[in-house]
């Protein structure tokens, strides 16, 4: 009975160490494995926009414009990209007839500050007051959409601002969870699982069967978890960066159908 005793304690000691140690290591390696800041492909231009963070930084901002636009696109992109792709990702959203917004969180391009979760949240609050208070857009008319690291951010916004869709392409359940799977590591950050059945506007969910970077079943969790009115397309094949491209015509029937089928009025943020 002592032996069992004492290898129940040393098993637990080792288990107890072993979680320690995977905690050290997810906080030690997030910031640079979440946020790997490619080299500015870009210069600030005459149609470069401005927007002052809570904190005083200044992140960069561009805004296209369709002519008679009904809604406009507030993009946030994922982790190993910046405003550089601008051009090419507006045109597609141009051509049927939408503006299109995207942004570079903190220490991206030419943002000043440093990327952290408080801080992403920080930069779409700021993408958010730009369209609604200095364009004047209705929050029924701002579509969010966010890929990889901006199904964060965008999860988050929704979940606390009206706005008229919400478009997650390739979301993880959380950041840690896309390299453990379950939730072991304590201080998770961007917890989209804890936040998707608050949101009450209508959801599009979009991923590649064959991701190997983020895997399909967080985004097969996450569309079970969501509020109706939802839907989803899963893309035989596609990975993590080239959905769009192999989707094609589905791809754009799905987004429009989310889009141009908002009629109800925005959910209201939550207290």
């Amino acid at each position: 009975m002592y032996s069992l005793l004492k290898i129940i304690k040393t098993t637990f000691r080792l288990v107890a160490l072993l979680w320690l140690a995977l905690t050290c290591y997810g906080c030690a390696t997030f910031q640079r494995a979440m946020y790997p800041v490619p080299r500015p492909h870009y210069q600030d231009g005459p149609s470069t926009i401005k927007l002052e963070s809570t904190g005083g930084n200044l992140i960069t901002a561009r805004f296209a414009e369709a002519p008679n636009a009904r809604y406009t696109i507030l993009y946030s992109h994922g982790n190993g990209m910046d405003l550089s792709y601008f051009d090419l990702e507006a045109k597609p959203w141009l051509e049927r007839g939408l503006n299109y917004f995207a942004y570079d969180y903190q220490g991206y391009g030419t943002s000043e500050g440093v990327p952290n979760e408080h801080n992403t949240y920080d930069d779409i609050n700021a993408a958010y007051r730009y369209l609604t208070e200095r364009r004047g857009i209705a929050p029924e008319k701002i579509i969010v959409y966010g890929f990889s690291l901006g199904s964060g951010v965008s999860t988050d916004l929704a979940m606390r601002e009206p706005i008229g869709g919400l478009i997650l392409h390739s979301p993880f359940l959380s950041a840690y969870r896309v390299v453990t799977k379950y939730p072991i590591i304590p201080f998770d950050k961007y917890r989209n699982y804890k936040k998707i059945h608050k949101i009450d506007c209508p959801l599009l969910i979009l991923h590649g069967r064959a991701d190997p970077i983020i895997p399909l079943f967080h985004s097969e969790s996450l569309y079970k978890k969501a509020k109706e009115p939802k839907q989803h397309l899963w893309i035989d094949g596609a990975m993590h960066n080239n959905c769009v491209e192999l989707a094609g015509k589905a791809y754009w029937e799905q987004v429009e159908s989310l889009i141009f089928g908002v009629k109800q009025a925005p959910s209201e943020p939550k207290k």
